[in-house]
């Protein structure tokens, strides 16, 4: 209803008369069938305003970025609203986990159809929540001149200087190290202004000498001037991150250390990788709890894999070339090629599966971090050398799934107590990881988290590819772009004691 001039009406399921709506509000639309085609070929003036979209059941919210980058770049698309804000679970006191449809006698129900949340019940942000805080910062930094040091920079907002409430600063990280840092010029920009800023204390770095074929990255970070009553002052508020040339290297690869002695050193050369295309499917790719768990949901992933019999194995039908290469201290090199047939398109992943030693526990990486991250959903992480333990990379989602990989990475450590352990090291592309004491079937076989029943062993997955999250619990599914289609996969990597 009209509430006055300066009002406007909103009815879901427009495009419908001007007369019934001022707002073109669908809900979730696919963004280039749906969003970009009416922005560019339908004759309204009025702005298109996702009422739904991004749906956050469980490990979700992949492709968040493209509707942004749709969003920026298309006059007539102005946003939307995240479902939701909170996962409605209700506390279980005697099982120290979150209930859900069914779990109280309740008949009939839609089981974790409540979950879809960016925070968990008690209000913890899920992982999605950190690319929902990148995606819609209300400050974007780019490089101008990087030479010189300087940066221009985008005030969303729309009432406020940035100067108002906002100071930036900078840090030059090699190979995950910081070696230098200072502050941004003042951010004084105008809303929905832009403006050159210059990077403090730069020129000083111009004789630095580099590490040859060392990774180098600024990072520039946007945090509150004052306390406000929902964060404390030097909260970050937006920051942006970019990759800076470095000189081409010119030292032989690195020597592979020698192990240490003793009973507890880990022999590489008895390491056996397993080949794998299966995971634990999301709540996007099916919603266990129902009466068939959606295997026989064609809409579903999980009912298209079970379909192909994927669920049941289905890694003979992939061509898979390994080769072992022994090296001088206990090192292993290994090079797989996996050769996807036509007829297995849009499978779960391709990797490799490790068993380890349970007191291999501390953790440690150089890649995006420090937030699980996905193909389709990785612009809340930033790389960095992130140092962490096995444990808990396990996150609590209210029916257990497919979590905490890593893209992106250069290596991965995990040392027992007496820093003895293990190096994996790419060859080549990054790779991605997961290292957990919850393998994929001891997630599967739980639809609560009080009955995961974690493994003394670790377990870790190294990937060549997977597939990306989307929203499809309700809502679209992962984009082809983030999918695995039929084709050659390679993945190279070095293990190392250490």
């Amino acid at each position: 209803m009209h509430a006055g001039p300066a009002e406007g009406t909103h009815l879901f399921g427009s495009p419908v008369s001007r007369e019934l709506t001022d707002i073109v509000t669908p809900m979730y639309p696919q963004i280039k069938e749906q969003m970009l085609r009416w922005a560019r070929e339908v004759p309204d003036d009025r702005p298109m305003i996702n009422c739904e979209y991004a749906h956050a059941m469980g490990n979700s919210c992949g492709g968040l970025a493209d509707y942004w980058r749709a969003i920026r770049a298309t006059h007539g698309l102005q946003g939307g609203f995240i479902w939701d804000w909170v996962e409605q679970g209700i506390v279980r006191p005697d099982k120290g986990d979150w209930g859900y449809g069914g779990d109280f006698g309740d008949e009939p129900n839609d089981v974790n159809f409540c979950c879809n949340g960016m925070v968990n019940p008690d209000r913890s942000p899920k992982p999605q929540l950190w690319d929902a805080k990148r995606i819609l910062q209300p400050l974007a930094f780019s490089l101008a001149d990087v030479r010189r040091g300087l940066l221009r920079a985008e005030n969303r907002d729309c009432f406020r200087n940035a100067r108002e409430w906002l100071q930036a600063s900078w840090t030059l990280e090699e190979d995950g190290v910081c070696v230098a840092r200072g502050r941004v010029s003042a951010l004084d920009i105008q809303p929905q202004g832009s403006a050159t800023l210059r990077l403090l204390g730069w020129e000083s770095l111009r004789k630095r000498a580099h590490p040859a074929g060392g990774e180098r990255y600024l990072t520039v970070s946007a945090t509150l001037r004052k306390a406000a009553s929902w964060a404390p002052a030097g909260h970050v508020v937006a920051w942006d991150q970019f990759a800076l040339p470095s000189p081409a290297p010119t030292l032989p690869a690195r020597e592979t250390p020698a192990p240490h002695s003793g009973a507890q050193a880990l022999c590489c050369e008895d390491l056996v990788p397993v080949f794998t295309i299966w995971r634990c499917p999301t709540d996007n790719e099916c919603i266990r709890g129902r009466a068939d768990g959606d295997r026989g949901n064609l809409w579903k992933a999980y009912g298209r894999w079970c379909a192909l019999g994927l669920d049941k194995g289905g890694e003979s039908r992939i061509a898979h070339r390994m080769e072992r290469t022994a090296l001088p201290g206990g090192a292993v090199e290994f090079r797989h090629e996996f050769a996807v047939p036509d007829d297995l398109d849009d499978i779960p992943r391709l990797a490799v599966r490790f068993t380890l030693p349970g007191a291999l526990e501390r953790l440690s990486w150089f890649g995006l971090g420090p937030h699980e991250n996905y193909p389709d959903r990785h612009e809340g992480s930033r790389i960095g050398l992130w140092r962490s333990t096995v444990s808990e990379q396990f996150f609590p989602y209210v029916v257990p799934q497919e979590h905490g990989r890593h893209g992106e990475t250069r290596w991965v450590e995990l040392r027992d107590a007496r820093g003895r352990g293990l190096r994996v090291e790419t060859i080549g592309a990054p790779l991605a990881f997961r290292a957990t004491h919850l393998p994929d079937e001891a997630l599967w076989n739980a639809r609560h988290i009080s009955e995961l029943k974690p493994e003394v062993a670790t377990t870790l997955y190294i990937e060549a590819a997977a597939r990306g999250l989307g929203t499809g619990s309700c809502g679209p599914d992962t984009l082809p772009q983030y999918r695995i289609h039929p084709g050659v996969y390679r993945l190279a990597y070095r293990l190392s004691p250490t």
